[in-house]
């Protein structure tokens, strides 16, 4: 059951809410999310509820919309915006997630030792300074693993004996017509 101003999403994150974050602005959208339709938005309440879910700060996306404060605080309540808010969190965080080859292409540059972590100095300077030989061996590990490198194979040796009645055609029927 839904709570009135209840959004099953993780809590804001101020850090990530860059415009960048949407990425559906000009995409296609579904018809309804979580069984209720977005039939009902207009455009700029959809343009509230993206701005809300860049934000997570109703206020904000309000004024960016040029509605007034009260009237974004009374969209969240209607289901249709929870549902598309919904929707725009979920759609946007697939598209945070690293592919296989985000994965493997990172894991090589550590590997190949292209990569560089940043530090600071005792003198508050940030300088860029090589991974370590562990960071790299670590790399090749986990590739070396998801191409199976270091699978081991184990060949078993069994000896095993069959042994096989062999009956006259009699005796077949007769067994045929105790069943």
């Amino acid at each position: 059951m839904r709570k009135k101003g209840h959004f099953d999403t993780d809590k804001p994150n101020k850090d990530m809410a860059t415009t960048e974050d949407v990425h559906l602005r000009n995409g296609t959208e579904p018809l309804g999310y979580n069984g209720i339709s977005f039939d009902t938005l207009n455009s700029q309440q959809k343009d509230f509820c993206i701005e809300y879910a860049i934000s997570r700060n109703a206020r904000h996306a309000s004024r960016s919309v040029g509605y007034h404060e009260r009237n974004g605080y009374q969209l969240l309540q209607r289901a249709d915006v929870q549902a598309y808010v919904e929707w725009l969190i979920w759609a946007n965080r697939s598209s945070r997630i690293a592919t296989m080859n985000e994965v493997l292409e990172r894991l090589t540059s550590i590997a190949r030792g292209d990569d560089t972590e940043q530090t600071v100095t005792n003198s508050g300077k940030l300088v860029d300074k090589e991974l370590f030989a562990k960071d790299k061996l670590s790399a090749l590990k986990l590739l070396g693993e998801h191409y199976g490198a270091f699978k081991q194979v184990v060949e078993l040796e069994q000896d095993t004996v069959i042994k096989i009645d062999l009956m006259e055609d009699e005796e077949f029927e007769e067994s045929d017509e105790m069943d």
